[in-house]
């Protein structure tokens, strides 16, 4: 990200990337579906073969990989665990978030209005966090 941005906090930058990193934690980038997703292709790797072409490809280019699969995930998802803790706990410490206004909601009506996350991805009416619906944000527990 452009340091002048970051460092300036231009516009509230610091506060956009914040929010942004905490809708994307609770979806795609959540290591529950991170790693879900690395398991998936290991899978498809290993039975494609591509795991053994892979290895002999690249194995010592620049560093050894690990024989068994599992063991390199096990590797990646530590390293994936360690630096979503880093940003947590030091890039966006004591950053404000750049939401200036919450609203807590009461549970949806059983209206047919659509639920979308902050993503614009439309989710279930049983979607918990910062959801919108006809145009409003608030907070779904």
């Amino acid at each position: 990200m452009p340091r002048r941005l970051w460092e300036g906090n231009v516009a509230g930058f610091k506060g956009l990337v914040y929010d942004r990193w905490q809708a994307l934690r609770q979806t795609v980038l959540s290591e529950e579906a991170f790693c879900g997703r690395l398991d998936a292709y290991a899978r498809m790797f290993e039975e494609s073969g591509a795991w053994e072409r892979e290895y002999a490809k690249w194995n010592g280019n620049p560093v050894p990989l690990k024989r068994n699969i599992s063991e390199e995930l096990d590797y990646v998802k530590d390293w994936y665990h360690r630096n979503a803790e880093e940003l947590a706990n030091h890039i966006f410490l004591g950053v404000e978030s750049g939401v200036k206004e919450m609203k807590v909601s009461t549970p949806l009506r059983p209206s047919h209005s659509a639920v979308y996350n902050l993503s614009g991805q439309r989710v279930s009416s049983h979607y918990k966090g910062l959801v919108i619906v006809d145009g409003h944000k608030m907070v779904r527990r």
